[in-house]
């Protein structure tokens, strides 16, 4: 596989390396997107609330995992749709989790 590096940043897998999926290959933060296309929501979500800790600990503040959890979990419950197919959703229309997965199924049931 061939992955391109963007300019400044400095490769951290070397040839020989065993690498899995979700490791980071070159320095840096990951990018939000890549965990949730790569690992998942889940990972997605435990790495939201870790970064956003370490700001408010930085600050001297303590606030407990769950708040921060809740607001997570409000912002990856929204999913945007890029592609309708055969349901009665618009692209580019932004829907509730559950209102996707029901229109998702309601389509496979017609199919």
């Amino acid at each position: 596989m061939e992955y391109l590096i963007p300019k400044g940043r400095h490769i951290t897998a070397h040839e020989g390396d065993y690498v899995k999926r979700g490791d980071l290959l070159v320095d840096g933060s990951p990018v939000p997107h890549d965990i949730l296309r790569i690992l998942g929501i889940e990972a997605l979500a435990t790495y939201l609330v870790s970064e956003i800790q370490q700001v408010y600990r930085l600050q001297g503040v303590r606030i407990n995992d769950k708040h921060i959890e809740v607001i997570a979990r409000q912002m990856l419950q929204k999913y945007e749709v890029t592609d309708p197919g055969e349901t009665i959703l618009i692209r580019g229309e932004q829907v509730d989790r559950s209102e996707f997965e029901h229109a998702n199924k309601e389509a496979l049931k017609r199919v």
